[in-house]
């Protein structure tokens, strides 16, 4: 008995000096990339009141102790852009960092077309996909993929690794995350790093912490009819993929989600707006980017998908330091994955280059609807604000539009650019003309751009 009961305590004592050993965090390893010019935390884990000491390579260093439970933190400056460097983590062992870079660090997240790499979806690769991989060598570029995991509680740590960006990677990355880190590598010339936390099929419900989620004043729904897909229940992910990267300093976040909503537009508005201020609070950085994706077109069974397009849409009228990307011209009424993600990549980019950047030349916004005029001639004229040079139609008619009478019935309507901002709207079916729509639909291509090639945002005049 005795002999049994000093082998369980030498064990117990073996499982706690394991546990107790020198850790960091898993968000920092080779290759990683820190956001420059900035206090940035550095975490983990030694035994109690065990001294910790770092020191970095660009010529900084920081002390601190563990607290009771073992758990260390410190703030390190630093430099502008560069690499690579060290870092060396000394306390109950030594641990030491190797390539790392200093430049600008972002967070994507969302659910599927933001999780796509290379090789898509059900054997339909993204678009052009041999030369995306021939080009793929770019030493400046580094990601981190958050391994999926999803917890009623909120988790510690997470798993992952730093990945550069070379011909063998780049099939791990995200595709429209790497277009994004690619075009603010090539226009800022330093080295872009992306944190990728994101699943296919969540609802926005399941990145949301446990508190803000309590405190919606409206029930959010659930979706009962896959109770065991916990993608889609609130906290789980962002218990297991955020919550343990909330220390860690960025510069922005890319966002693509909303198919799993499109059913529940009417409550998508608000939670999205909830998610958003939430997670800003959590990063401690108020005014932190927040720039994402419209669904696409795609052929949804019976639900009208533009109340989605409308609800992000209305988010970014609302809600400061915000910024949309129009995917209206690149959907696939079939696939719910388009394959063009370079081009979604680029547009999310074309806003952090003119918002964050400060690259004022560049046109980040497509048009958008300002105001509408009836015409004596069953005309309505359409105004907008181009956000970048004029008008233009891609081909010979401009098609998407629809308009209605005192009836509220919709018919398809003809469309003729009147001047650079306005356009003129009429239908041989509706003698009086009152509302109009453009791209209201689950899936029309539209083809109204505006002269840096930006599409027209869906829109509707009417609330019917």
């Amino acid at each position: 008995m005795i002999n049994r009961l000093f082998l369980y305590l030498l064990i117990s004592l073996s499982v706690f000096e394991a546990s107790a050993k020198m850790q960091v965090a898993k968000i920092f390893g080779n290759k990683m990339v820190l956001q420059q010019e900035e206090l940035v935390s550095i975490w983990g884990r030694d035994t109690t009141n065990q001294a910790i000491s770092i020191t970095a390579s660009w010529g900084q260093s920081a002390k601190t102790t563990c607290d009771k439970n073992g758990y260390w933190k410190v703030l390190i400056q630093t430099p502008s852009a560069g690499g690579p460097y060290t870092m060396n983590i000394k306390g109950s062992k030594k641990i030491v960092f190797n390539d790392i870079m200093i430049g600008e660090v972002w967070l994507a997240s969302g659910q599927s077309n933001m999780v796509m790499k290379t090789k898509g979806y059900n054997k339909i690769p993204v678009e052009d996909i041999n030369r995306i991989i021939s080009e793929a060598r770019n030493n400046q570029i580094r990601m981190f993929t958050v391994t999926t995991k999803l917890n009623p509680r909120e988790q510690e740590d997470i798993y992952g690794r730093w990945l550069s960006c070379d011909t063998t990677n780049i099939q791990q990355y995200s595709m429209v995350a790497y277009f994004f880190a690619k075009r603010l590598q090539e226009q800022l010339n330093i080295p872009i790093g992306i944190i990728n936390a994101s699943v296919g099929g969540s609802d926005i419900l399941a990145w949301m912490d446990s508190s803000t989620y309590k405190h919606l004043d409206f029930s959010a729904t659930i979706n009962k009819q896959h109770p065991k897909d916990f993608t889609k229940y609130p906290t789980q992910l962002f218990n297991g993929m955020i919550h343990p990267i909330l220390n860690y300093r960025i510069k922005g976040i890319i966002w693509y989600q909303g198919e799993s909503n499109v059913a529940h537009a009417d409550e998508y508005e608000r939670l999205l707006k909830s998610l958003i201020q939430s997670w800003r609070v959590l990063l401690k950085q108020e005014n932190l980017a927040f720039y994402y994706v419209q669904i696409a077109p795609y052929s949804y069974p019976n639900i009208n998908a533009a109340y989605l397009r409308e609800a992000q849409w209305n988010v970014y009228k609302t809600v400061k330091n915000t910024g949309i990307v129009s995917t209206s011209d690149i959907g696939d009424c079939s696939n719910i994955h388009p394959t063009n993600k370079e081009t979604v990549g680029n547009r999310l980019a074309n806003w952090a280059l003119a918002k964050d950047y400060h690259q004022e030349s560049q046109v980040y916004l497509g048009p958008e609807y300002k105001e509408k005029n009836l015409r004596a001639n069953h005309q309505i004229e359409l105004l907008f604000d181009t956000n970048g040079g004029k008008l233009l139609c891609k081909g010979n008619d401009i098609v998407g539009f629809e308009v209605a009478g005192a009836d509220k019935q919709f018919y398809p309507a003809k469309a003729i650019i009147a001047s650079d901002n306005s356009i003129l709207i009429s239908s041989d079916k509706v003698s009086t003309p009152i509302e109009v729509r453009y791209c209201f639909q689950n899936c029309i291509q539209g083809n109204l751009y505006n002269s840096a090639h930006l599409p027209a945002f869906p829109f509707r005049t009417d609330s019917f």
